[in-house]
């Protein structure tokens, strides 16, 4: 069941859902599910060489949306035979605070059923992966008639529309330079707003996770805080927000110099090393069963920076680690 609710200016909808199951739901009860369909001219102003079938398929499990990204052959229309190879997956939540911007085609928002937030990573053969932030809209008119709208919040501030089947994306996309999405959906970007976003939906997705991620933070932050020296102090933040009681007394068991992410002081400009280490959670969700994938960084100066992905799986209410690479460092 969803809640709509209007103020002036943008249209904010606040939805809650209901009826929840650990099973996989059906396409009815959850628009979203299933094989959307998209075809992709962004970059080929018509000529078929340059287009793409695009196919996502979503699904649901205790209350975690995931989805899976690929590029589909068609050599009948034209279409580069094998396409390049590029995949992705998704991780989400169902969005509780969604905006209704006034650019979107289907503002204001009436007919939007259900909107599923969180980050994709596309994996482009050959290039290092990377993260996109992503809202998935269900549009469903009077007819019942249901079109995908993929928003992508940042990078990129534009919306695409997905179709239930390609047919009907080779019937409405338009041959042009710019393809059929819709672009500067935001009038001025606001780098803290969607930072705080990301944030929001990254907390969501964790803490709908089958471990405790805040214990499973304290088994990555271990690793992280082994290069404190005894007169550091380190300053925690944990998917944006400080540890509460019980996780800073377990980090001040690894390190005794412990304090919250909130209370950081400033380092100073050009200061290559200082004493003063700041170190983030950013995310952590879910890649298989009993598998996840978290980030973490470090700062503590002009020379002093690094940030690593861990694989984990689960270890109890917590986790252990499978495998880290770090992403980079300076």
């Amino acid at each position: 069941m969803a809640r709509f609710v209007a103020l002036s200016g943008s249209v904010v909808l606040f939805l809650s859902v209901v009826g929840w199951s650990s099973e996989l739901a059906s396409p009815v009860s959850e628009p979203l599910f299933g094989e959307w369909n998209r075809l992709n001219t962004r970059y080929a102003g018509g000529n078929p060489s340059n287009s793409e079938h695009e196919l996502m398929h979503f699904w649901v499990e205790a209350q975690v949306w995931s989805g899976s990204y690929e590029k589909h052959p068609e050599p009948a229309l034209g279409f580069p035979n094998p396409p390049d190879g590029t995949f992705g997956i998704f991780t989400g939540t169902v969005a509780t605070n969604f905006v209704c911007q006034p650019a979107f085609p289907f503002y204001p928002c009436q007919d939007v059923v259900q909107v599923v937030e969180g980050m994709t990573r596309y994996s482009p053969l050959g290039r290092p992966p990377f993260d996109i932030h992503q809202q998935h809209i269900i549009v469903r008119e009077r007819n019942g008639h249901e079109v995908m709208w993929q928003y992508f919040v940042s990078p990129g501030n534009f919306v695409c529309p997905w179709y239930r089947d390609f047919e009907e994306a080779l019937a409405a996309a338009p041959s042009t330079a710019h393809g059929d999405c819709i672009f500067q959906v935001r009038s001025q970007s606001d780098p803290e707003q969607t930072e705080r976003i990301a944030e929001r939906t990254n907390r969501a997705i964790a803490q709908r996770l089958d471990i405790d991620y805040k214990r499973c933070s304290t088994v990555i932050l271990r690793q992280q805080m082994g290069q404190l020296a005894e007169d550091d102090v380190a300053y925690v933040s944990i998917i944006g927000e400080d540890p509460d009681a019980t996780t800073l007394n377990m980090l001040r068991k690894l390190h005794a110099r412990v304090e919250p992410g909130s209370k950081t002081p400033s380092i100073a400009d050009g200061e290559i090393h200082s004493h003063t280490w700041f170190f983030a959670i950013s995310f952590m969700r879910p890649v298989a069963p009993r598998e996840y994938v978290a980030g973490a960084g470090y700062h503590c100066g002009a020379l002093c920076a690094g940030a690593t992905e861990y694989r984990l799986s689960k270890s109890g209410k917590s986790c252990s680690v499978l495998s880290s690479r770090l992403l980079w460092v300076s």
